[in-house]
């Protein structure tokens, strides 16, 4: 549940994924569960992008991750996916080709602060995000 006065969006509209999947619950589970090793796959790469100062591939995997998270109705982790994008795309050189990476000096320390603290942000509702659906959708016992 949410505070009425927040306004971030729910970590997961059940509803809506629920409509996706047909209402079925052995399909929901299955791409719940299959997911979650791919999202933090994706995680781990926006994270290796960022260190190795790869902001073209950073701005593309953030696109991935939003389209990932925008299928199984993970608000939030979307909307911090979404800024992510945007703010990788400011690293682009401005005229040049979409695949050149800006040297470090012509990117302000504050857009790259900005960026980091962005990337955390993402791991952070991937994680409470992954929380929520091993509650709603508790693991299948073998």
């Amino acid at each position: 549940m949410r505070d009425k006065t927040d306004s971030s969006p729910t970590i997961f509209d059940k509803s809506a994924f629920q409509k996706r999947c047909v209402y079925d619950k052995e399909l929901e589970h299955t791409i719940l569960y299959g997911s979650m090793e791919d999202l933090q796959l994706q995680i781990d790469t926006l994270k290796q992008n960022f260190a190795e100062g790869d902001y073209h591939s950073l701005a593309r995997n953030a696109h991935a991750l939003k389209g990932t998270s925008g299928n199984l109705s993970a608000l939030r982790l979307y909307a911090s996916a979404e800024q992510l994008e945007a703010a990788t795309k400011g690293f682009q050189k401005k005229g040049g080709p979409t695949d050149s990476k800006p040297k470090e000096t012509e990117i302000r320390k504050e857009h790259v602060e900005h960026v980091d603290q962005l990337i955390k942000l993402t791991e952070k509702q991937f994680i409470e995000y992954n929380n929520l659906i091993q509650t709603e959708y508790p693991p299948e016992s073998e």
